[in-house]
């Protein structure tokens, strides 16, 4: 078990190495915090609470799903792209480290630095702390921030380099950033959101300021437990898969 946590930490400094020197992966967060607080000054005499729509629901909603969707997969699959290049992923899938200790060596510094940015987004959005139930929107935020982590290193992992992984990345979270903006001007588009990880997490937002607020549900549990198990099992043939081409 020591050997295991020593890996683990070793993993993770290396990660907050690669991410911190360079601050092209930490653009999407820091662009979807800059963009909340820009829309909010430039939207603030828009009607408000008594019509249909709410500027700081609407800034939230937007500001989480850049966070989470663009942050999350573009930071892990940059800094695995990245590692493939320095050739530092061919050493640790050659050495003792396990598919498991480097999924959760790689996911902490990534689900650190989103989450911190979600949480700053309540303010930024112009609502207070105390109008959110913050265990309900931590395990929201939680599940969406894992997924993208995950899907963001399965990118890394089945790509050549960080040209590569960018190319790849966009139309994905293009997908996952889209259709909970889109869902409003469709049925259809909105039934095809709800079973998506991000459209869980927009739903999630809309039902914070409904009348009767958000109630936690089966389905978006399901639904968020899905793409995760689904998640890992690719990451983890992948990353086999890529270790074993490296022997």
């Amino acid at each position: 078990m020591s050997n295991t946590i020593k890996r683990i930490n070793a993993i993770t400094s290396l990660k907050f190495q690669t991410i911190l020197s360079n601050l092209s992966m930490m653009s999407n967060p820091i662009i979807a915090l800059t963009i909340v607080l820009v829309f909010r000054r430039v939207m603030a005499n828009l009607p408000q609470a008594n019509g249909v729509f709410r500027v700081d629901a609407f800034l939230l909603g937007l500001g989480l799903i850049m966070n989470i969707v663009s942050g999350g997969l573009m930071i892990s699959s940059t800094s695995i792209a990245e590692e493939k290049e320095k050739h530092t992923l061919r050493v640790l899938m050659t050495s003792s480290v396990k598919s498991n200790e480097y999924l959760i060596g790689s996911l902490i510094p990534t689900f650190m630095i989103i989450m911190i940015v979600n949480l700053l987004l309540i303010p930024a959005s112009g609502i207070s702390y105390s109008a959110i139930h913050i265990p309900t929107f931590l395990l929201i935020t939680a599940g969406g921030t894992l997924i993208s982590i995950i899907f963001g290193f399965i990118v890394g992992i089945v790509t050549k380099d960080q040209t590569e992984s960018g190319v790849t990345s966009t139309p994905i979270l293009l997908v996952f950033t889209m259709l909970p903006q889109l869902r409003f001007f469709s049925e259809t588009i909105n039934k095809v959101s709800s079973y998506t990880y991000s459209g869980v997490i927009a739903s999630y937002v809309d039902g914070i300021f409904s009348k009767d607020g958000y109630i936690l549900n089966v389905q978006d549990l399901v639904t968020m437990a899905t793409w995760f198990i689904v998640g890992i099992a690719i990451f983890i043939i992948a990353y086999k898969k890529r270790g074993m081409e490296s022997d």
